[in-house]
């Protein structure tokens, strides 16, 4: 079973809570900050999936152990 690693990055807007996914519903996951931040607009942030809230950590869980 896939674990979620501090290395992995996400793009996130802390003021709409919410995660850049594709249009499956799948959260993007960046190998690294600087690509992820290549990919945020406005006020999203890049930030390492670990520190998302519970509930999006518990969906890229699901979406990584497919």
């Amino acid at each position: 079973m896939k674990q979620l690693q501090p290395t992995d990055y996400v793009v996130w807007s802390p003021e709409f809570e919410y995660a850049l996914q594709d249009k499956n519903g799948d959260i993007y996951l960046f190998a690294d900050k600087k690509e992820a931040q290549a990919d945020c607009i406005e006020d999203e942030i890049a930030i390492p999936c670990t520190e998302l809230p519970q509930f999006f950590q518990e969906l890229i869980l699901k979406q990584i152990n497919k």
